[in-house]
């Protein structure tokens, strides 16, 4: 994948230097009394942030994502996971505009695969990790990219909802 910058082709690259699960919970069902239930109207709030950082030529995307179904006008979280990518960028400061305030500008295209890194790796972490087998066979949807950047630049929206 090439950017141009002032007639200049810079390829970019990256390496993952690391991939974390900051945190994973499961609710039991049987606890919450639930046990019978299925749950074809679960659904799940997501939300990314994106942290770059020039000096150590990185951006690290964080992804939070609560599975959950309304009880009796409760939200019941089934289970939830935070994870944390973060890509080293080869030739970060040519690569992506730096503001003087600091602020640094990634191109959308670039976004979508930070971020489908970030999804797909995240639903691998899910599925290792869940142990109520009644989770499994819950579907996880695709989702929309464009919604997501569109979210991560304005933060003052509520988290992306999504029947699955």
């Amino acid at each position: 994948m090439t950017k141009k910058k002032n007639d200049i082709q810079h390829k970019i690259e990256f390496s993952i230097q690391h991939i974390k699960k900051l945190q994973f919970i499961e609710t039991d069902p049987s606890l919450l009394g639930i046990e019978k239930k299925s749950f074809p109207e679960a659904k799940i709030d997501m939300g990314f942030g994106l942290i770059p950082n020039d000096k150590l030529e990185m951006v690290s995307i964080q992804m939070n994502a609560d599975f959950y179904i309304i009880e009796n006008e409760q939200k019941i979280v089934l289970f939830g996971i935070r994870t944390e990518y973060a890509f080293k960028i080869k030739d970060f400061t040519n690569v992506f505009q730096m503001a003087k305030d600091g602020k640094v500008t990634i191109p959308d295209v670039f976004m979508h695969i930070f971020l489908n890194v970030t999804i797909a790796g995240t639903r691998g972490m899910i599925a290792a990790l869940i142990t109520v087998e009644k989770y499994r066979h819950l579907i996880l949807p695709p989702l929309d990219m464009g919604r997501i950047l569109t979210e991560m630049k304005n933060p003052q929206k509520v988290p992306q909802e999504q029947p699955i």
